[in-house]
């Protein structure tokens, strides 16, 4: 009955009536001030010391499964299975808010969050996953690895801060070696794959882009010269008119800055950001002529003489300071979110192999039963996934950060690597 169903609407049909579902829990849980955030919180204040060198030594069963029995590592979760539990229970949750609620008015003084032990959690329900693996429990090991997506997925949520992002992806990485080895399986059913998928695609639909985290980052620029003014005047030292030139000049910076970035995340263009930035770099330098006169510029600023001069330059070096290399983080999104959207066509595929006996002739025959749409390569102006069938096999590719077809047949290890990204059924 479910499955003709989901054949008969289409899998986009039937993941709008769940997602519309969730909204309306979502919704109900805000009100009943329901925040996975409070969870996972709570998970971080029962997680015990860990040993420093306990995740260079547990790398290799997170990446590969379980191959020995170590004593240690099962200790160090049965120590931390309150916590852990705790951490799964919050990935249930659709609400998820690590502001709690409250209005942050951003400025460079605000304290970025931190997710160290959250992330450290969803190495621990990795490791836990892969025991689950080697007991022979694949489908507990499964639950395992869609927790730390969903992880990933309250991360990528966040509105304020791009290391929130950050860390997310990050986690997103843990799940994919042992998500890879799954689908290659032989023992899961078609019923195991339609969930997997359903939920993998749920994810995908939920996915933010770091727009909203870039206009939060140029407004953190602009407030702090606000700040610096009000600083000034509590000293009595502010003078109109340079603050007004100041103002003005950092906010026409960060709003064209911030614009590139946006742009450059929009095209996946990350180096002509990055050149941008370098340039304006260059061209700061000459105008100050040397670092010493960028040191002295702020100081004389902060006497607030009435020249617009010194006052357009301080901004400038405000506003170099107070923007990242957002390139590094643009290319690191889209290669961690290019691999997901690879292994969740690839479940697509598997299903339809199972299903229809064999494996689909082009990726358009997915939509829209078994995906919402071909999913697009970053890395190549986003254009569909490839998609090549021989008689044994089928793989899935994109061209990769170097943005260079290689057919596959060169495997891209990480972000700043060259190479195809691959899934291959063999």
């Amino acid at each position: 009955m479910f499955k003709k169903q989901l054949q008969k609407t289409g899998l986009v049909l039937f993941l709008f009536v769940c997602l519309s579902s969730s909204s309306a829990f979502a919704e109900e849980a805000a009100n009943n001030e329901t925040n996975a955030a409070v969870l996972y919180e709570k998970a971080s204040s029962m997680l015990t010391d860990i040993p420093r060198d306990f995740w260079g030594k547990t790398k290799d069963i997170r990446e590969n499964g379980w191959v020995s029995e170590n004593e240690q590592v099962k200790e160090i979760l049965r120590e931390n299975q309150a916590a852990i539990d705790e951490f799964k229970r919050a990935t249930k949750l659709e609400n998820c808010d690590f502001t709690f609620g409250k209005e942050i008015k951003m400025t460079a003084a605000t304290p970025m969050p931190q997710h160290t032990k959250q992330y450290r959690l969803a190495g621990l329900v990795m490791l836990e996953g892969r025991l689950y693996e080697r007991k022979g429990r694949p489908d507990l090991a499964l639950k395992n690895y869609l927790t730390v997506l969903r992880f990933a997925s309250h991360m990528n949520q966040q509105k304020k801060f791009v290391i929130s992002k950050m860390v997310g992806l990050i986690a997103q990485k843990y799940a994919y070696p042992a998500l890879e080895q799954y689908i290659k399986q032989e023992r899961p059913s078609s019923q195991d794959y339609r969930s997997l998928l359903i939920n993998l695609v749920s994810l995908k639909i939920k996915r933010r882009g770091l727009e909203s985290a870039f206009e939060v980052e140029k407004e953190m620029v602009q407030n702090s010269a606000r700040m610096i003014g009000e600083e000034a005047k509590q000293k009595g030292e502010y003078s109109e008119a340079f603050f007004q030139e100041f103002y003005r000049e950092v906010d026409r910076l960060a709003n064209e800055f911030y614009g590139y970035a946006i742009v450059a995340f929009k095209k996946n263009e990350p180096a002509v950001y990055e050149e941008t930035i370098i340039q304006f770099a260059k061209d700061l330098k000459k105008e100050t002529k040397a670092v010493n006169l960028i040191l002295n510029s702020i100081k004389t600023a902060m006497g607030f003489p009435k020249g617009g001069k010194i006052a357009s330059l301080t901004a400038k070096v405000l506003v170099s300071m107070g923007t990242p290399s957002y390139g590094k983080i643009i290319s690191k999104y889209y290669f961690s979110q290019t691999k997901f959207d690879i292994l969740t066509t690839a479940v697509a595929v598997k299903l339809y192999e199972l299903e229809k006996g064999k494996a689909p002739g082009n990726l358009q025959e997915l939509v829209p039963d078994y995906l919402p749409e071909v999913f697009a390569d970053p890395f190549n102006d986003f254009k569909p996934l490839k998609y090549r069938k021989t008689n044994e096999s089928w793989l899935i590719y994109s061209f990769g950060p170097d943005k260079q077809d290689n057919d596959a047949a060169f495997e891209c290890e990480d972000w700043d690597k060259k190479g195809d990204i691959v899934f291959s059924s063999l």
